[in-house]
């Protein structure tokens, strides 16, 4: 980690560094853009340096060409041997964020080609060539306006010639739910009415989701247990700060256990901004947060640490 003195591009090459140049590139792909649609293999467009298309927001990046040929000569390495040990993604929870250009019916007799907002042409299964690792042969029938009708699968497919494609693979379509969710109805849904009788939130927390994907969101969480006064009460309080707009949300849950101890009033002030951050994601599942850091200030590094670890024991005085 550099000083606070010293720059981190101070330092000879720490920014040429071919982790640092990898992760910048990353950082502008999401996973499931870059699959075709059987989950796991990789499309060809992140062979190449040409720029593409998605609805999901991404950190701003500006990588060079030089930048740009290390990531592709990277993925022609390492791509081919981790095939066979990659799974296979579930259905998608939303809209995808790269639109398909191509779609199948049901049970794969013909495959859509999307040319425009109102036409589409259609292709049939060439019976007459045998299906290959590279998929079923289907060759283009006809044209027509509008949108297909019998489209119920994303496919992704092989072009062969101007008329002829292979069918490389499908997925469900997305079907979205009728009454989208917002914050506040998520985190309903997730946590318990005791939960909303000590909780503040500051415009309905509209806020949380641009404050997390811009690095301004400041947690601190505490626990308190005094068995001075009780042997069988503790507490937690925490506070989610956005240093760029000054909103917050903050809130404390008391519990009343014969098992109250300094620990579980520690993980009471721990569980309200996992609650809450679980809701922001659950009402936003378009934003991909997966490179994003938080701040987060607590003064026992034991409940952090032991929810990578349940089963190891815990000293008394935590």
């Amino acid at each position: 980690m550099a000083s606070p003195e010293k720059p981190l591009g101070s330092s000879p090459n720490a920014l040429d560094s071919p982790v640092v140049v990898l992760n910048t590139i990353a950082r502008t792909h999401s996973l499931a853009d870059v699959l075709r649609a059987d989950g796991k293999t990789p499309a060809w467009e992140i062979f190449t340096s040409a720029p593409g298309t998605s609805t999901r927001l991404f950190s701003w990046e500006q990588p060079t060409k030089a930048d740009l040929k290390l990531w592709i000569s990277c993925l022609k390495d390492v791509v081919p041997k981790a095939l066979a040990r990659i799974q296979h993604l579930g259905p998608y929870l939303c809209h995808p964020h790269k639109e398909y250009q191509w779609f199948a019916s049901g049970q794969h007799e013909q495959v859509y080609h999307i040319l425009s907002e109102d036409r589409y042409a259609v292709y049939e299964e060439d019976t007459s060539h045998r299906t290959t690792r590279s998929g079923k042969r289907y060759n283009k029938l006809s044209e027509h306006p509008g949108r297909p009708t019998k489209a119920s699968l994303y496919a992704s497919v092989i072009p062969i010639t101007d008329t002829s494609i292979n069918l490389h693979s499908t997925c469900n379509i997305f079907q979205p739910n009728t009454n989208p969710s917002t914050f506040i109805d998520c985190l309903k849904e997730i946590s318990s009415e005791s939960f909303w009788r000590n909780i503040e939130v500051d415009d309905d927390g509209d806020w949380i989701i641009k404050s997390v994907l811009q690095g301004t969101l400041v947690i601190g969480m505490d626990g308190s247990y005094m068995s001075k006064l009780s042997h069988t009460a503790c507490s937690g309080a925490f506070i989610m700060h956005c240093t760029d707009t000054k909103l917050e949300v903050k809130g404390c849950m008391a519990d009343a256990s014969p098992k109250a101890d300094n620990y579980r009033g520690e993980f009471l002030g721990a569980l309200g901004p996992q609650l809450i951050l679980r809701a922001v994601f659950m009402a936003n599942p378009q934003v991909d947060c997966s490179h994003v850091r938080l701040g987060l200030h607590c003064d026992n590094k034991g409940v952090v640490t032991h929810g990578n670890q349940p089963h190891a024991s815990i000293k008394a005085d935590q």
